[in-house]
């Protein structure tokens, strides 16, 4: 059953009259919102593109499009990406950055975001048209929520491998949905894609190499590589990864870092790329499945694919350091990641201290620990008594 968009005044966020699908959202942690797809043909060796644009916004409750756009997301966390941003050093936008944001500056309805995927094939269709070497194929736009962040995904993938519409871009019934590879994608964070120092934009080529400039070209995107960043991150996801996995005891904690470290530092000395399929093999050979999905959620704040850190920045994969204000904590992470911990504690609802919890010391730190503290309240006692006596002399 279809129900029929309500005609809008025309403007500059809607210009068109379409019909759209109605819908639930049953998803919890990740929601689709809206998907269209819009078919691009062109034949090896010319310029000239056509377009077969869809007329068709479906939306979340539609259980093949929910499996469509699902396909979308885990292909690209599974296929290497980098991280960057709009923003170019003058701190103006391309193209599609703009589309964005007209998007955004109207309210998100069936209406807009089909006018946005009009908008963004036509400029895709404009630098498909400058390569002969380049060829057509189905253009997928996903618009999908993640633990409260709004994403778009736009996916270019061969036509053969997604025979899941008719001519008309309309989705055919009873779908097998499986989608093994995209050709290129760009998937960004509406959250965060506006301000340039976050790397809100990630962008992946699958496809052949002659074809990646123009989808460059069309995203226009600025590689960030901020490596400080990023090991903290992998350190981080990494560490919350062991705390969900009871099974995973601290030797083997330590063997995860380790084996993640002598990956990073392989590549770093041959020069190559440190991908996150490459960490997933080298930490759990046996089992990488979990931990790469892990690795590649939208929020992990993680690439698909950087440069390997240097020895300075993945020594934290194996010793804890931190230093301020007089105090300095250092340990190895091997054996006591587990073991210490920080906590607030609370009175109601407002924060009091900030306590760093260190569980089974080692019996002379203990010792000493202990020591300075009988000290500290045997001080204080001293000093409460004397305050009492100065008090009932005064009375």
């Amino acid at each position: 059953m279809r129900a029929r968009a309500p005609r809008q005044e025309e403007n500059s966020c809607f210009r068109f009259q379409i019909p759209v699908r109605d819908s639930e959202n049953p998803s919890e942690t990740v929601r689709m919102k809206y998907l269209i797809a819009h078919r691009l043909t062109k034949a090896q060796h010319t310029k000239e593109v056509t377009t077969s644009y869809g007329d068709e916004v479906f939306e979340g409750g539609n259980e093949t499009a929910e499996k469509i756009a699902d396909q979308m997301r885990k292909t690209f966390r599974r296929q290497s990406s980098l991280l960057g941003t709009f923003f170019k050093e003058d701190n103006t936008l391309g193209h599609l950055a703009q589309l964005i944001n007209i998007y955004l500056s109207c309210e998100e309805s069936p209406e807009t975001f089909h006018q946005l995927s009009i908008d963004a094939v036509s400029h895709l269709k404009s630098e498909m048209g400058k390569s002969t070497l380049t060829t057509g194929g189905i253009v997928l736009f996903a618009r999908f929520e993640h633990e409260d962040e709004r994403h778009i995904l736009i996916a270019l993938v061969n036509e053969n491998t997604v025979p899941w519409f008719d001519s008309k871009m309309r989705l055919k019934e009873n779908q097998s949905i499986d989608l093994e590879k995209l050709r290129h994608g760009v998937r960004i964070n509406l959250e965060t894609h506006s301000d340039p120092d976050e790397s809100g934009v990630s962008i992946m080529h699958g496809g052949r190499s002659k074809e990646v400039d123009y989808f460059s070209d069309f995203v226009d995107f600025v590689a960030k590589e901020d490596l400080n960043k990023i090991t903290s991150r992998l350190i981080e996801v990494l560490e919350d990864f062991i705390s969900m996995d009871e099974s995973i005891s601290d030797a083997a904690s330590a063997e995860i870092f380790g084996r993640v470290h002598s990956y990073v530092k392989d590549r770093y000395e041959s020069g190559e790329k440190v991908t996150l399929s490459g960490i997933a093999n080298a930490a759990l050979p046996d089992s990488p499945e979990s931990l790469l999905d892990h690795l590649s959620k939208e929020d992990s704040g993680i690439p698909g694919e950087f440069s390997a850190p240097n020895s300075a920045q993945t020594k934290p994969m194996l010793r804890f350091y931190e230093n301020q204000d007089g105090l300095s904590i250092s340990f190895d992470r091997s054996k006591w990641a587990r073991n210490i911990r920080a906590e607030l504690t609370e009175e109601g609802n407002v924060r009091s201290d900030r306590i760093i919890i260190i569980r089974n010391p080692p019996d002379k730190m203990w010792e000493k620990l202990r020591n300075k503290s009988t000290e500290e309240e045997r001080v204080e006692q001293i000093q409460q008594l004397e305050n009492e006596e100065g008090e009932r002399i005064l009375n």
